[in-house]
């Protein structure tokens, strides 16, 4: 003790002091710790170098907050089965926009159909569009953050779902939140496919009659 209180600082030596010594019959051995057999291979050490190393060494970019916790509350949405299929897609960033098309060279014009000067993504598609901003101006839930929708995934959808936590008072709403984004996304969809036509006050309409349907 003399000699470890010597050589090492005390909450080193209380670590020291609590090792297991082995028996007469012990022997000294290496474990890898990556393998479930301790056993070292070239392919774990190669696993090890690109996985563990190299990103503690990567910085990370974190854009947003993670928007996990929200597919559950997508999935047990009171709503039919399409609409919580749409919704999954819209947090997943899986809705065939001109933006996304376009990234994936799949259509040349990234550009919004109704203002061209920004590029089309599902985000501009439910909330930055002019037309998509004027109806959620004439609707009764307020935007997450100042009156403006952010450029977060996470808290537009989330501040639609879950409208009641925040204001009581527009119970009823929540409910009617995703169908307006579905809406959204049809009247947008017959524009561009079929040439119809939608004012403000038909979407918001259609969407409380669907959801009063459901």
């Amino acid at each position: 003790m003399n000699l470890l209180h010597t050589c090492f600082p005390e909450e080193v030596v209380q670590q020291i002091v609590k090792l297991r010594q082995g028996g007469n019959t012990s022997k000294v051995s290496f474990a890898w710790d990556y393998s479930n057999d301790g056993l070292y291979t070239v392919k774990y050490g190669y696993w090890v170098t690109m996985e563990v190393i190299k990103c503690q060494h990567t910085p990370q970019e974190v854009v947003q907050p993670s928007i996990t916790p929200i597919f559950p509350q997508v999935w047990k949405t009171d709503s039919p089965p399409k609409l919580q299929h749409f919704l999954w897609r819209c947090v997943s960033n899986c809705i065939s926009v001109a933006g996304n098309l376009s990234y994936r060279h799949l259509a040349r014009d990234g550009s919004c159909i109704l203002c061209l000067a920004h590029v089309k993504t599902f985000k501009h598609l439910l909330f930055k569009c002019a037309f998509s901003r004027l109806i959620w101006a004439i609707f009764v839930i307020p935007a997450s953050h100042g009156g403006e929708w952010t450029d977060s995934i996470y808290q537009n959808i989330y501040c639609i779902m879950n409208v009641n936590l925040v204001h009581p008072h527009l119970d009823n709403e929540e409910k009617i939140g995703p169908w307006l984004l579905w809406r959204l996304w049809k009247c947008k969809n017959d524009y561009l496919f079929k040439g119809k036509d939608y004012t403000t006050q038909e979407v918001v309409r259609r969407a409380n009659e669907e959801a009063e349907e459901c």
